[in-house]
């Protein structure tokens, strides 16, 4: 049982990529390495060949054994495959045009938005005291929900206007 052959030479014979035959060997195909830390791993075509037949697989992905008669099972796997990638690849297009955005992004905003609203009521305390020193209740009150409505429609417009930057 001679393995003169090296990756690149397997790889060569079954048409893959060296690292593919590497992935082989480390899935158990039949190969020797020399106990030599890089020393290369050396196979045998037959071996090789034999073990793909007994995984039931040709070297090339996708094409299974048996004359290229594809099962039902691979069809819909494939068809699976395809789609899913097609609706990454969409998604991808939808982020770079600006129709989507990361959940991480949107949480930031909204942070922002309720300091803001944060700050302001805050300054509402700060200012309006000294307007309704001596004032009645209703004054008082009548002013704080002026105020407040303020604060909240300015709050809903900075929503509106995000809703409007999203649709266009």
């Amino acid at each position: 049982m001679r393995r003169t052959k090296l990756k690149e030479d397997i790889g060569k014979h079954f048409g893959v990529n060296p690292r593919t035959v590497l992935n082989w060997a480390k899935e158990g195909c039949p190969s020797s390495r020399k106990k030599i830390v890089g020393s290369p791993y050396m196979f045998s075509i037959s071996e090789v060949d034999k073990w793909l037949e007994k995984q039931g697989r040709t070297a090339q992905p996708g094409r299974p054994l048996g004359g290229g008669v594809v099962s039902r099972e691979q069809r819909t796997a494939q068809l699976s495959l395809t789609v899913e990638r097609a609706l990454m690849k969409q998604l991808q297009r939808k982020e770079l045009e600006g129709l989507l955005h990361r959940v991480s992004d949107c949480k930031e905003r909204r942070l922002k938005q309720i300091y803001s609203v944060k700050h302001e009521l805050y300054a509402l305390v700060r200012h309006l005291p000294e307007e309704l020193v001596n004032r009645s209740k209703e004054i008082i009150k009548g002013k704080l929900t002026e105020q407040i409505e303020r604060i909240c429609k300015q709050f809903a417009g900075d929503i509106e206007i995000e809703a409007k930057e999203k649709t266009g």
